[in-house]
């Protein structure tokens, strides 16, 4: 008796199409990072210095007063951040204003809070930096990810033009 058996592909999981994808990503941004051209390292230079004034002005306690000028140095007079809630270049630096520097806009993205209900940022006190996890360009465009507790990941993607940032989603 001739036992065949026909195997029938079964359906992957969704976390196991997630991480899929994200492995063929990274796997080609890895194979991709050597390439990147002058023009994108210096993208990929732009936010990375963005990020590191907000950590630095942050750890110095002087967020609030100093985020107008971070904001004129690394974005464009018509920046737009999208989200659930549109802002401006000068609506961006205010969400840095309140409680004291604590960095609001840091904390997650556009709309998000605490798990208690609390306006975002709203939690006062010493907080991790934000470490990156992945930074990379894809002409005028750069993808930024960060975490502070290792839990929670932020993603930033931006546009740049004229070594500016212009868009942030």
């Amino acid at each position: 008796m001739n036992d065949r058996r026909v195997l029938q592909p079964t359906k992957p999981s969704l976390n196991a199409a997630i991480l899929s994808m994200l492995l063929i990503v990274g796997l080609g941004t890895a194979a991709n990072a050597a390439e990147y051209t002058a023009h994108e390292k210096a993208n990929i230079a732009l936010i990375r210095g963005l990020f590191d004034a907000l950590n630095a002005a942050e750890a110095r306690g002087d967020q609030a007063k100093v985020i107008d000028s971070i904001a004129e140095k690394y974005m464009a007079k018509d920046f737009k951040q999208y989200g659930r809630t549109p802002r401006d270049r000068a609506a961006w630096a205010a969400l840095f204003k309140g409680n004291d520097g604590v960095a609001q806009a840091n904390a997650g993205p556009p709309g998000a809070g605490p798990p208690n209900g609390s306006a975002r940022g709203a939690d006062a006190g010493p907080r991790q930096p934000s470490r990156e996890l992945a930074v990379m360009a894809d002409g005028d465009r750069v993808g930024h990810t960060a975490t502070r507790d290792g839990s929670n990941i932020t993603y930033h993607l931006f546009r740049i033009r004229d070594g500016m940032i212009v868009e942030e989603w």
